[in-house]
């Protein structure tokens, strides 16, 4: 079956969509547009201002922004004056406006007369998330609801609308997160021809997705978050991987893969739904798929419940974990995920005090003017560690992880044999995961990571908040407050952690007065983390890309407590920047001189190019968008 042409740009673009008052998120996308890389937006974040530990410690609850959401009439009038922009403003030519009812309606019909069953509950307009489902009767705590047939489920194994398509796929072996965002527009290109057009034309024309978001939004907005380094690599994956398909496959068969149609914007669609739509299915071996109906619900961090496969049943379900009432939006939970996870996968970042997982990175080093730089980083490395190791942070306090690094890091000479058992701690692998008692060195662990979170310093200025509350702005300027919320929510982990580890030291015997020197005098140092344009806004088609593992974020763990694997950009560079404030002069031809300073910290973005990992993959605050 041959391709029918996507629909040409009618150049007009889309009307932002009136977000819904008393929003329990703040989220958005980063432009209207989808493809341009001009950025023209109302909001300018200033540049970086330091803040002492004492002034997080009494930052005003007013600074939340509670900013309306409006179209600026100058912004689109803007837009619509630059051809690129207009052609970028219309998108894929398939899907729907996030908040259209038309549309869900219509696929609600379609499920029905497809086998799904008679369901409990009804997509409506909803306060969290444009669209979710409702209960429409009393519902238990502990009922199993949606019942989706597998034969209603997009996987790996559905059938192609365009089987020469698919033989071509399959015949290269294609993963199946690239085989499946294929498979997504091949079916999109079909309209009508398709069996799933029902489904396409409900899912949003633009996901609230970072993959939207220019590199200057991202240099701009994210500029104080650890999430930043993530987002671009993720950019760079899909990118990349468009690159490789582009090249080792569609340029090989035009006839099936017109670039009409196989094209990054599309490509950019496409795993921007599987990012926030996707799900694991742990009781059919983890199988990734797509589930229409379900994947209409929204997250609550207050939740647990999660999708999978009922055998007894023989469709899709999940467990209520409370009971609903007529009218109330029945949740699931994405995972236990920070608001920053939540930001990148799903585009929206929950208001604040809602979410128990939020959490920042912070990347700590060995002090390379220690005596036993070389002993402890070897025993490090025989741990599967390295010089520079990034650990979570939640209002809650610190891993025990970070403890462990911070006691191998203010061990003196005479405890060398205790250095393997450190560093075992510290690794997370041991099974048995070993207490560590070392009264004499608690205080100086404590004094480390406190000093590490005064380094890391990696918090903007939120009194500018008041700046920007009451500025209409555009769908550009969404991105800016997103971005702003999740660095407020950030500042304040960072802070009440922080708080916590005063309170130990001075529980412990700690001197108070030195206490609240150090507190005053900390915090005033800056680190350069910018990264070149070229860094990553480039995929290239290399080995790497289609066989990435891009499954690695949508599984049934919480990967807060996970430390990242691989390094990015951001990582080499804050590295580069602490050995500057070590002392550390770097030459090409010499190598890394030795450092005969005090060791340093900074902040990192916990590294990935992977898909959603979480119970359940869903699209912006809901599974809807």
């Amino acid at each position: 079956m041959a391709h029918k042409k996507a629909k040409p740009a009618t150049g007009k673009a889309d009307k932002p969509p009136a977000p819904a008052h008393n929003h329990h998120h703040v989220r958005g996308s980063a432009m209207a547009t989808a493809t341009a890389t001009a950025l023209h937006p109302q909001f300018r974040p200033p540049p970086r201002a330091s803040r002492r530990l004492r002034q997080y410690l009494t930052l005003p609850s007013s600074v939340l922004i509670r900013a309306p959401v409006r179209a600026s009439a100058a912004s689109a009038s803007a837009s619509a004056s630059a051809p690129a922009q207009r052609e970028a403003a219309a998108g894929v030519p398939w899907g729907c406006e996030i908040e259209s009812l038309e549309s869900a309606a219509s696929l609600e019909r379609w499920l029905t007369a497809s086998g799904l069953p008679e369901q409990r509950l009804a997509i409506q307009r909803v306060d969290v998330g444009e669209r979710g489902l409702v209960a429409l009767k009393n519902i238990r705590k502990g009922e199993k609801l949606l019942f989706v047939p597998p034969s209603l489920v997009i996987s790996a194994n559905s059938e192609w609308g365009c089987p020469e398509v698919g033989n071509v796929m399959k015949k290269n072996s294609v993963p199946d997160w690239p085989l499946l965002a294929t498979y997504l527009i091949s079916e999109a290109s079909l309209e009508r021809s398709s069996r799933w057009s029902s489904y396409i034309a409900a899912l949003p024309r633009q996901p609230y997705s970072l993959l939207y978001w220019t590199r200057p939004e991202l240099d701009a907005y994210l500029v104080a978050s650890p999430i930043r380094g993530r987002a671009i690599q993720r950019i760079t994956d899909v990118i990349g991987t468009y690159n490789d398909l582009r090249d080792r496959i569609f340029s090989k068969h035009s006839d099936l893969f017109p670039e009409e149609v196989y094209n990054l914007e599309t490509f950019r669609w496409s795993f921007g739904i599987l990012f926030s739509r996707l799900v694991r299915l742990p009781s059919m071996d983890g199988r990734v798929a797509l589930v229409p109906w379900a994947d209409m619900l929204n997250h609550s961090p207050e939740v647990e419940t999660f999708l999978d496969y009922d055998k007894s049943s023989g469709g899709i379900v999940f467990t209520t974990d409370r009971s609903y009432q007529p009218g109330e939006q029945v949740f699931i939970s994405y995972g236990k995920k920070s608001s920053g996870e939540l930001l990148l996968s799903y585009g929206f970042v929950p208001k604040e005090g809602t979410n128990p997982n939020d959490s920042v990175d912070l990347l700590v080093s060995l002090k390379k003017s220690d005596k036993c730089y070389k002993e402890k980083l070897q025993a490090l490395k025989r741990n599967g560690l390295s010089e520079f190791e990034s650990f979570p942070l939640r209002v809650t306090g610190w891993p025990v992880e970070l403890m462990a690094y911070a006691f191998l890091v203010v061990s003196p000479p005479e405890m060398s044999q205790h250095f393997e058992e450190v560093a075992v701690a510290a690794s997370n692998k041991s099974p048995s995961k070993p207490g560590l008692n070392y009264p004499e060195l608690e205080e100086q662990a404590l004094q480390f990571i406190l000093d590490c979170l005064h380094y890391a310093n990696w918090l903007s200025d939120p009194m500018n908040a008041f700046v920007w509350a009451n500025k209409p702005i555009s769908m550009a300027t969404l991105a800016g407050y997103q971005a702003l919320e999740l660095e407020r929510q950030e500042l304040v982990v960072a802070a009440k952690v922080a708080g916590l580890v005063v309170a130990a030291m001075v529980a412990r015997g700690g001197d108070q007065a030195v206490l609240r020197k150090r507190e005053a005098e900390a915090g005033d140092g800056g680190v350069d983390i910018s990264m070149n344009d070229d860094d990553a806004t480039k995929g290239s088609a290399n080995e790497g890309y289609l066989a990435k593992v891009f499954d690695e974020e949508v599984d049934n763990d919480d990967i807060v407590d996970e430390k990242p694997q691989e390094e990015d950009t951001d990582v080499a560079k804050k590295k580069q920047c602490i050995r500057h404030e070590n002392g550390v002069a770097e030459d090409a031809s010499t190598g890394p001189a030795e450092d005969h300073s005090s060791g340093a910290v900074a902040e990192t973005a916990p590294t990935g190019g992977a898909l959603p990992q979480a119970e359940q993959s869903k699209e912006s605050n809901g599974a809807d968008d």
